[in-house]
């Protein structure tokens, strides 16, 4: 054998060196053989596997991603869902207003009238429709108007009108604690402008999936048929004539009902009203259903109120922010 620590060669079974002195039992509790008090038999090895710690961290690296990804689509969706609701589709042969952001189907029997052609209809049908209705018909603000023209003068006129008003805000949703009040409000000021204004009732109503206020009321309406016109004397010396008299008025009061929904859009309110009188009213209310079913807000508001929709934002944008932020840090760290 050879000391292990002078290398000198000599007989095995002595204790110490014969060269140096060194005591061997002393040196091998000292420096025990690394390879002796680490080995480990080769049948207690582990196999190789492939779901190895290493490899399963690769495998779920690009998962976390994807995560990230999807929760931010998502975010993005519900940003669009909450900011910008889509309405129904717009009905077959639609009039679309696009500077007012609306549209609705006319009955084929009915005129459309509108700011570009209604000194044209109301010249065609001045014999027959009242000055006073006519000069309903053109109030400022009006942008469509559909009437069904009458056989004779003495028949009231059924209307459906649109009344577009830019908004400096969107109208909150309405509910029903706030129906009453706002029912109240507008009909106060209804009342101001005809005396006879009666309101029946107030109900929320859905129209093209928005919730509108509608009202439903009377009104008593004096139309001049025929006014009164100087009547002249025959032809007298030179042909001359005077005024001899004058025409009695022709005259006649309708009893209305009327029904206004007050519908709200991005930036506008729309007020539909249906008019007609009050007696024959249930024969055009089918037609009236009829248009309003087809009316369509081209730009619907935000789905909740301005505090909603601001707590909704935040918590969107700050959970957005937040998903950026650790897409932000893996990057810099260069982690997978």
């Amino acid at each position: 054998m050879q000391c292990p620590k002078c290398g000198y060669e000599q007989q095995d079974g002595f204790p110490e060196c014969r060269n140096c002195g060194v005591i061997f039992a002393k040196l091998q509790k000292k420096d025990p053989p690394a390879a002796e008090s680490r080995s480990v038999p080769e049948s207690q090895k582990a196999p190789f596997s492939e779901e190895s710690p290493i490899e399963v961290e690769s495998e779920k690296a690009p998962a976390s991603w994807w995560a990230i990804a999807a929760l931010l689509l998502l975010i993005a969706g519900a940003f669009w869902w909450l900011h910008f609701p889509a309405g129904l589709p717009l009905p077959q042969n639609a009039y679309i207003s696009d500077p007012k952001g609306f549209a609705l189907s006319p009955p084929p029997d009915w005129i459309l009238i509108t700011p570009q052609n209604h000194e044209k209809i109301m010249e065609q049908y001045k014999e027959i429709v009242p000055k006073e209705l006519r000069r309903f018909l053109s109030v400022s603000g009006l942008e469509v108007s559909f009437i069904k023209i009458p056989e004779n003068e003495a028949e009231f006129t059924p209307s459906f009108n649109v009344v577009a008003q830019t908004l400096k805000h969107d109208l909150p949703p309405l509910t029903e604690q706030e129906k009453e009040s706002a029912a109240k409000i507008i009909s106060g000021e209804m009342e101001k402008h005809l005396d006879t204004y009666r309101l029946e009732s107030s109900a929320i109503v859905k129209v093209d999936k928005l919730a509108a206020l509608q009202l439903t009321a009377t009104a008593a309406l004096k139309l001049v048929l025929k006014p009164s016109s100087p009547i002249m004397s025959k032809p007298g010396a030179f042909g001359l004539r005077h005024v001899v008299g004058h025409s009695e008025e022709v005259a006649k009061e309708f009893r209305l009902k009327t029904i206004q929904t007050f519908v709200p859009g991005r930036g506008k309110g729309y007020i539909l009203t249906c008019t007609h009188a009050e007696s024959s009213f249930a024969e055009v209310e089918p037609i009236f259903n009829t248009i309003m079913d087809s009316f369509r807000v081209l730009d619907h508001p935000p789905r909740f109120g301005p505090v909603a929709m601001g707590a909704f934002n935040g918590g969107l944008i700050g959970a957005g922010a937040y998903l950026l932020w650790i897409c932000l840090g893996r990057l810099l760290k260069k982690e997978p």
